[in-house]
C-alpha cells in the first residue's frame, strides 16, 4: 500500500477516533477547551476559508493547509478538503525530511488534530469514508481520483516556504539537515504517494 492511501487510512482512524472521544460525555472534549501546555507550540497566524482552496500553493505550510481543509470539510466540501488536506500531510512530510530536531515534528500531527478533533462524529466519520473510498486501492473512481490527486500535487510542487512553523524558537540555520538535498527529498515524498 502506498504512503498517501496510509496517510488517508491512518487520517481516517484518526478522525474516527478523535470523534468518539469527543462525542462521549464521561470524556474531555479538549478541542473545546484550552489544551494542555505542549512543548511545541504554534498559533493560526490566519484563519482560512474552503473558498481559499483555489489558492492553495506551494506557499502555504501544512498549519494553513490544515485550516483550509478543515473549513471545507467543515462545511462538507469534502472533494475540495481532500486536495489542501493531502498536500498538507505530503508538505509536512517533506519537512519533516529538512528539520532536523525530530521533537519539531509533533507539529504537523498536532495541527490536524487541533483542528479535525472540532468535527462533530458525523461529519469526521462521512469524511473518513470519502477518504477512504476516493483513494480505495484498485476502484475505478479511486483510481482517477488519485491520479488527479496527483496531478495536483505535482502541478503545486514542493514547498517554496522555510519551515519556520517547526522552527520557530531556533534563531538560526541549525535546524536544517545536513546536505538536504531538496529535489531529492520531493521526489521521495511524490514517490511514497505513488505519484512517479
Amino acid at each position: 500500500m502506498n504512503r498517501l492511501k496510509s496517510l488517508a487510512i491512518a487520517v481516517a482512524a484518526l478522525l474516527s477516533l478523535t470523534a468518539c472521544v469527543t462525542s462521549s460525555s464521561s470524556q474531555t472534549n479538549w478541542a473545546a477547551e484550552t489544551p494542555p501546555p505542549a512543548p511545541v507550540k504554534f498559533h493560526w497566524s490566519h484563519d482560512y476559508a474552503c473558498a481559499d482552496s483555489n489558492l492553495v500553493g506551494a506557499k502555504q505550510n501544512p498549519v494553513s493547509l490544515a485550516a483550509v481543509a478543515y473549513d471545507c470539510v467543515r462545511k462538507n466540501q469534502f472533494e475540495e478538503a481532500a486536495y489542501p488536506f493531502m498536500l498538507g500531510m505530503l508538505y509536512g512530510d517533506y519537512d519533516k525530511k529538512r528539520v532536523a530536531d525530530g521533537s519539531k515534528h509533533e507539529v504537523v500531527d498536532k495541527a490536524y488534530r487541533d483542528r479535525f478533533t472540532r468535527l462533530d462524529k458525523a461529519t469526521s466519520d462521512a469524511f473518513s469514508s470519502y477518504l477512504g473510498e476516493a483513494f480505495k486501492k484498485g476502484d475505478k473512481g479511486g483510481n482517477r481520483s488519485m491520479q488527479r490527486l496527483c496531478a495536483y500535487i505535482t502541478a503545486v510542487g514542493a514547498p517554496d516556504y522555510a519551515p519556520y512553523y517547526m522552527t520557530r524558537n531556533t534563531n538560526d540555520d541549525s535546524w536544517r539537515v545536513k546536505g538536504f538535498d531538496k529535489d531529492t527529498a520531493w521526489r521521495s515524498v511524490l514517490k511514497s504517494a505513488d505519484c512517479l
